[in-house]
């Protein structure tokens, strides 16, 4: 389970039962570019297993990884 020791928001097990809020789902993107502006590899990698797992539970949902991947394709690009 993901916990985010910066912000408190994002706790995996709080959302497999149900939707994630776009609040959430913003704060979620939010901790991920974080992680990664920071190399903190570990974090990255736990954010990204955690969105396989949302996504996963949550199939009728917009992907969480394909935002993830967004994200990394506009960092790459700029």
């Amino acid at each position: 389970m993901a916990t985010n020791d910066s912000i408190g928001v994002i706790r995996l097990a709080d959302h497999q039962s149900r939707p994630l809020s776009q609040q959430t789902r913003r704060a979620y993107l939010a901790e991920f570019m974080s992680a990664r502006s920071a190399s903190d590899r570990d974090r990255v990698t736990e954010l990204v297993l955690d969105a396989i797992e949302l996504d996963i539970a949550h199939p009728d949902e917009p992907r969480l990884m394909d935002e993830l991947r967004g994200l990394s394709a506009e960092a790459v690009a700029a």
